[in-house]
């Protein structure tokens, strides 16, 4: 049986441990840039298949306009960060005025209440702060150069909304002094 100072004599003439060769392995397929790019790559064929299959049942020609906006905001969810909430929503300043209803907010429902929810959690219609909200999409199936001026309106009109200065030393989120 070993003793206690035998042991410690062992482990004391034992030489150093070699950890020159303990480094990370790069990854057999590819980088997380270019894995994030393949994870978006495919939830772009995810929404197009899922368009054309809507497309399918459409007994008119506006009848997929909000089905294809669900499946945007669907595939966004599944793709950003669980901090960042999506939903179609009105944005609107505290000085009163609103940009209009947005196919899709993306937004912080965290630090930020809704204005004012929609009748029931499952309502496209509701009112979001423009303080809370980081992005705003317009969805369209057809770009035509009308629809894509009515979308760019309704995206410089969003911009310009008053947003409050926040004091210097506050950690804000959208905070445009450093833009």
């Amino acid at each position: 049986m070993a003793t206690k100072s035998s042991r410690s004599r062992q482990s004391s003439r034992r030489r150093p441990l070699d950890v020159s060769n303990w480094q990370p392995k790069l990854h057999p397929s590819e980088t997380l840039d270019r894995a994030f790019f393949r994870r978006c790559h495919q939830i772009e064929r995810e929404i197009v298949n899922r368009v054309e299959y809507e497309r399918e049942f459409n007994e008119n020609n506006f009848d997929s306009g909000w089905t294809v906006e669900e499946i945007v905001r669907q595939a966004l969810i599944e793709l950003l960060p669980k901090r960042y909430a999506i939903r179609a929503a009105s944005i609107s300043d505290s000085r009163g005025f609103s940009a209009g209803d947005f196919d899709v907010a993306i937004y912080n429902d965290t630090w930020f209440p809704t204005v004012k929810s929609g009748p029931t959690p499952e309502s496209r219609k509701m009112y979001l702060p423009i303080e809370g909200v980081y992005a705003v999409l317009e969805v369209k199936q057809t770009l035509t150069l009308k629809s894509l001026e009515d979308a760019m309106r309704k995206l410089v009109t969003c911009h310009r909304l008053f947003r409050p200065p926040s004091s210097c030393d506050r950690i804000v989120e959208n905070d445009q002094r450093s833009a």
